[in-house]
C-alpha cells in the first residue's frame, strides 16, 4: 500500500506540475502495468483492481480538464516556490540523517522558509491543486518545525 500511495502521489503531482502530456501517459501506463490485478495472487487482487481504479479516475479527470476551458492563471512562480520548500526540506532532512537529529538553529530555519513557501502559496496562489499540494505538504512540516523549536 505504501508503494502505491508514493507512486499514485507522484502520478498526481507530475499533474499538478504540468508535465508534457507525453510524460504524463507514460507514468500512466507504467502505473497500469505495475499495479495489474492480474499480475499478482488471487489474495491481493481486489486490492490492485482498487488502485487501478485511482488511476484511471486521476486519469480521466486530468484529460477532462484538459479539454474544458479554464481559467489560465500564470502559476509558474508559484510552482518555484514549491521547488523552493522542497529544497529547502531536503536540506533539514539531509543533515538531520547525516548528524542523527541533533538539529541547530540554522537547520530549523530551513523548515521555517519551507513553512513560510507553502504559506504563500496557499494564501496567494490560483490553482487549487498547488494549493492543495501546498497545504498537504505544511501538515507534514509544521509538527516538525514545533517539535525542533521546542527542542531548542
Amino acid at each position: 500500500m505504501a508503494d502505491f500511495n508514493k507512486d499514485f502521489d507522484h502520478f498526481k503531482q507530475s499533474i499538478v506540475s504540468k508535465n508534457p502530456e507525453s510524460e504524463i501517459r507514460k507514468e500512466y501506463r507504467a502505473l497500469l502495468k505495475k499495479y495489474h490485478p492480474d499480475l499478482v495472487e488471487k489474495d491481493k487482487q481486489s486490492e490492485y483492481q482498487k488502485y487501478i481504479l485511482e488511476i484511471v479516475s486521476e486519469f480521466e479527470k486530468y484529460k477532462t480538464s484538459d479539454t474544458q476551458p479554464l481559467e489560465k492563471h500564470d502559476d509558474s512562480a508559484y510552482i518555484k516556490l514549491m521547488d523552493v520548500a522542497r529544497n529547502e526540506y531536503a536540506e533539514y532532512k539531509t543533515y538531520a540523517v547525516q548528524n542523527h537529529w541533533p538539529i541547530n538553529i540554522e537547520q530549523r530555519n530551513h523548515l521555517k522558509n519551507a513553512m513560510k513557501c507553502y504559506e504563500t502559496i496557499i494564501k496567494e496562489c490560483k490553482s487549487p491543486e498547488l494549493v492543495t499540494a501546498a497545504k498537504k505538504q505544511l501538515e507534514w512540516i509544521l509538527p516538525l518545525y514545533e517539535i525542533q523549536t521546542k527542542n531548542l
